[in-house]
């Protein structure tokens, strides 16, 4: 499988070397397994072991970028995208496009927003505006510019979703949309239909399933699950990323692993 160019002069096209629905995995999955280089050394021969040929860049507290980037090159692994906070995009936008340049990769994704970005409309328009803004920054320097979803997103404002106010008002070329699939779950919402919803709107999909399960005290919660072993309707799913032709399938679990190991 071809490496990606160090920065495609189309963000968002799919003229790259990457097929279309390759299978990547987020490095935050095993994120107590990178603290140091020699651990981070470790964890990406298991995980091209595994069998991936590509990854989501998450932080790398122990080692510097240029010497992670050599022991991706060192077990044949591509970086497709990372993930970077709002507030450090715009506190250190060079930094993070110098760094971008380095792993060769033109995606990357806000993860996460807190309650001052959120919460009314007029919260999720100012948000909107400020995203539109970075993603119209970024995309002068050949990046595409993400925002991953959680559950609080699908809380009503006259009838419209947070995630409903943030897209409409923003440009797609500027934020396009890493669905989460089982956080869309778990606001109550289904996983292919809002694909479908913002099919062409999508270059990066993640993949993550979600299942119920009895705690201690008998109650039930819910549990994110490996892939296959939760609820979500992958086949449905499947023809969805298909139809929407997604680039690329990242498989993340954020806890409740197999044995307490992520690399199961």
């Amino acid at each position: 499988m071809a490496k990606s160019p160090s920065v495609r002069a189309k963000p968002a096209a799919a003229a790259s070397g990457r097929r279309l629905c390759s299978l990547a995995a987020q490095l935050y999955t095993v994120r107590d397994h990178l603290g140091t280089t020699k651990e981070l050394d470790a964890s990406l021969k298991r995980v091209a072991k595994i069998g991936y040929r590509h990854v989501q860049l998450c932080a790398f507290p122990g080692t510097d970028h240029g010497t992670a980037k050599i022991l991706l090159d060192k077990h044949g692994l591509t970086a497709i995208g990372q993930h970077a906070g709002y507030q450090e995009l715009v506190d250190h936008f060079d930094e993070v496009v110098e760094r971008m340049r380095l792993y060769g990769i033109d995606h990357t994704t806000i993860p996460y927003i807190g309650a001052e970005f959120r919460g009314s409309i007029a919260n999720w328009k100012k948000t909107a505006k400020s995203f539109q803004a970075m993603g119209a920054k970024l995309a002068k320097a050949g990046i595409q510019l993400q925002y991953h979803n959680h559950a609080f997103e699908f809380e009503r404002f006259q009838g419209k979703t947070g995630l409903e106010w943030l897209y409409e008002n923003t440009d797609p070329r500027f934020l396009k949309a890493e669905l989460d699939l089982a956080w869309v779950a778990r606001g109550f919402q289904s996983p292919a239909a809002w694909i479908e919803r913002l099919s062409g709107r999508i270059d990066q999909l993640h993949f993550k399933d979600i299942t119920i399960a009895n705690a201690p005290d008998g109650a039930q919660r819910d549990k994110l699950a490996e892939i296959g072993n939760g609820n979500l309707d992958w086949a449905a799913i499947a023809q969805a990323a298909r139809k929407a032709k997604v680039m690329d399938l990242v498989v993340e679990q954020d806890h409740d692993f197999l044995g307490g190991c992520p690399f199961k």
